[in-house]
């Protein structure tokens, strides 16, 4: 058997170790609190990510349905601008059109008055122009 001394020796020993335990203990205490905050705080912070994130994706889909939008107004405009087209063309033909009917008229005109200007020429018979007939 262990003498009294012994004993005391080895229960100062074991107290000693039980002191450091609980200190150890104590720090194991802090730091796993310190971690649960720190992790708290990515988590809040994951969570935030997270909403913007969403928020993100919302803005985009309604960006997507209003560009689909613009991109049937802009098909809509094309097609337009090719009716513009097709009536452009239908108009500068009729311009082309009047314009050699109105060149007609006119070369008509023409020839007409040259022969109302011989008529008067062979009924005046002296040769004089048809304007110093006129007075």
């Amino acid at each position: 058997m262990s003498s009294p001394k012994d004993l005391e020796q080895r229960v100062s020993a074991i107290e000693a170790d039980l002191a450091v335990v609980r200190q150890e203990g104590a720090a194991a205490r802090e730091l796993a609190a310190g971690a649960d905050r720190e992790a708290a705080d990515v988590r809040a912070e994951l969570r935030g990510h997270g909403r913007v994130l969403t928020a993100l994706r919302e803005t985009q889909l309604e960006m997507q349905v209003e560009m689909q939008g613009m991109q049937l107004e802009m098909r809509g405009m094309q097609l337009d601008m090719r009716g513009m087209q097709l009536d452009m063309r239908g108009f500068r033909e009729i311009q082309v059109r009047h314009y050699a009917e109105h060149k007609a008229d006119a070369a008509e005109m023409k020839a007409g008055m040259a022969q109302i200007v011989r008529m008067l020429e062979d009924l005046s018979g002296d040769g004089r122009s048809p304007r110093s007939l006129v007075r």
